[in-house]
C-alpha cells in the first residue's frame, strides 16, 4: 500500500489528489497518450490555470517549447546556460515564483528566477531529469483558486516530476528509434530501386553484345580464324557472366521487396533435375566430374516451377564451381508434408565458422574463393529466399575439404 492510515482518519489532501493523479497516469500509459493529453490531466489534477513542457535538445543545448495550455510562454525556448535552469539542475526540486520573490534563502537567484516565471509564464517550475541528464521543464501557472503553492503540492510534483521524466525520457527513446528506422527503411528503398533501375538498363545492352557475339561466331560477317573466335567467345563467355550476375541481382530485388508472386502448380522434381543436369554437362567433363540423380520419378513438389528451377539450378551450379574431378549427385526423400532434398558434392568443402553466413547476400564461404572462383556470393542467397518463400527451410552440413551437403524442404502439398 501507498498510503497507510488508521480506521476513521479522512484522507490528507496529498493523498487524495495524488491517489487521483495515479489514477489519471495508469489511463495514459494504458491508452499511450499524446504529451498534450498528459500535460492536460496534470494542469487539472493540481488546479492549474495552465501549464507547458519544454523538452531539451541537447544538440543545441536548449529547452524548446513542446505543448502548453492556457497562456502561452512568452519565450519559446531557454537556453540550457541559463543561470536560473543551471540552479534547478543543482537542487533538482520544484520551486515556485512566490517563494524565489519573498524567501530570503533565494536572493542569489531572485533576479534570474523572476525573469524565468516571467517570460515563461508560469508559477511553478519541475526539473525533469533522469541519471543526471536533462529531459525538460514542466511549468504550471496560477491556481484557478488563486491560493499559494503549498509544501504538499511540491510533494505531489516531486513525485509527478520523477514519472514524467521516465516516461519522457522512454518515449523520446521510442521515438528516436523509430526516426532511425524510418531513415534506414527510406535509404533501403533509395538503395533497391537505384539497383533495379541500374540492373535493368543493363540488360538490354548485354543482350544486344552476347547477341552480336552470337552472329559473329556463326559466321554472319565471314569467316573468323583461330584468335578472332577464340576472343569472340571469351567476349560471349564475359557477357553471359555478367548477365547472369545481373538477372540474379533483380531476382534478389524482386523477392526481397514482395513483388514476387510465386504461381503454385505440381513440379516433377525428377524431370527438372534431368533437365538442369543437361546445361552442365560441358562444364561437368570439363572438371572430370560425374553427375548422379537419386530422385524417385514419383516424387512432385508444389511450388512456383520458375522459382523452383532456379533453386536448384543455384544449387547444382554451386556444386560443380567448387568441384573438381569428383561426384555430384542429388538425393530426396519424403519427411512429412516436405519433400527434402540434398545436392551434395566432393568439393573444398566450408569452414565451420562461414557455414552460418553462407547463405548471406554477398558471401562466399572464403572472401579469397571469391577471385579463385568467380561469383557474387548471391546464389545461395536466392535460394535461401525462394525456399523461404515455399515456406521451406535450407541449411548446409559441411567439412572443409571433404565436400558439402546442402539440404532443403519443399512443400508436398499446395500452400
Amino acid at each position: 500500500m501507498l498510503f497507510h492510515k488508521k480506521r476513521g482518519e479522512t484522507p490528507s489532501r496529498f493523498e487524495e489528489i495524488f491517489k487521483k493523479l495515479l489514477l489519471q497516469m495508469e489511463t495514459l500509459e494504458r491508452a499511450s497518450e499524446t504529451v498534450y493529453e498528459i500535460l492536460k490531466t496534470l494542469v487539472h489534477v493540481l488546479a492549474a490555470e495552465g501549464g507547458s513542457l519544454f523538452i531539451y535538445q541537447p544538440e543545441h543545448k536548449i529547452f524548446s517549447l513542446k505543448k502548453w495550455i492556457g497562456l502561452k510562454p512568452v519565450h519559446l525556448s531557454v537556453s540550457g546556460d541559463y543561470e536560473f535552469v543551471s540552479y534547478l539542475k543543482k537542487v533538482l526540486t520544484p520551486l515556485f515564483r512566490d517563494e524565489i520573490l519573498k524567501e530570503s534563502r533565494f536572493i542569489d537567484v531572485r533576479s534570474a528566477g523572476t525573469h524565468f516565471f516571467t517570460q515563461l509564464s508560469c508559477h511553478a517550475v519541475v526539473p525533469l531529469v533522469v541519471k543526471g541528464g536533462w529531459i525538460g521543464l514542466l511549468n504550471l501557472g496560477k491556481k484557478i483558486d488563486q491560493e499559494r503553492y503549498s509544501e504538499e503540492d511540491r510533494k505531489i510534483l516531486s513525485l509527478l516530476g520523477h514519472w514524467l521524466s521516465h516516461h519522457l525520457a522512454a518515449s523520446l527513446l521510442y521515438e528516436e528509434i523509430q526516426n532511425q528506422n524510418q531513415k534506414l527503411s527510406d535509404m533501403t528503398r533509395v538503395k533497391t530501386e537505384l539497383m533495379a533501375n541500374v540492373t535493368h538498363e543493363l540488360r538490354t545492352p548485354l543482350n544486344g553484345i552476347i547477341g552480336l557475339a552470337d552472329l559473329l561466331l556463326e559466321g554472319a560477317d565471314g569467316d573468323l580464324n583461330p584468335d578472332q573466335r577464340r576472343h569472340l567467345q571469351m567476349m560471349k563467355e564475359g557477357g553471359e557472366g555478367l548477365l547472369d550476375i545481373v538477372n540474379n541481382i533483380l531476382s534478389l530485388i524482386k523477392i526481397e521487396s514482395g513483388r514476387c508472386r510465386i504461381e503454385i502448380k505440381k513440379v516433377e522434381l525428377g524431370k527438372m533435375v534431368d533437365e538442369i543436369a543437361g546445361l552442365f554437362e560441358g562444364i561437368l567433363i570439363n572438371q572430370e566430374n560425374r553427375f548422379q540423380s537419386h530422385i524417385p520419378r514419383e516424387l512432385v513438389v508444389f511450388g512456383d516451377e520458375d522459382q523452383v528451377r532456379t533453386l536448384l539450378v543455384n544449387l547444382i551450379s554451386n556444386a560443380v564451381k567448387f568441384t573438381k574431378k569428383g561426384q555430384i549427385e542429388i538425393h530426396a526423400n519424403k519427411s512429412g508434408d516436405m519433400a527434402r532434398i540434398c545436392v551434395k558434392d566432393t568439393g573444398i568443402g566450408i569452414h565451420d565458422e562461414d557455414q552460418e553466413t553462407i547463405f548471406d547476400e554477398f558471401r562466399q564461404g572464403d572472401g579469397s574463393l571469391t577471385r579463385q572462383f568467380g561469383g557474387t556470393g548471391l546464389g545461395l542467397a536466392i535460394a535461401k529466399k525462394i525456399v523461404e518463400l515455399h515456406g521451406g527451410r535450407i541449411w548446409v552440413d559441411s567439412v572443409q575439404g571433404k565436400g558439402s551437403e546442402f539440404y532443403f524442404t519443399l512443400p508436398l502439398k499446395p500452400i
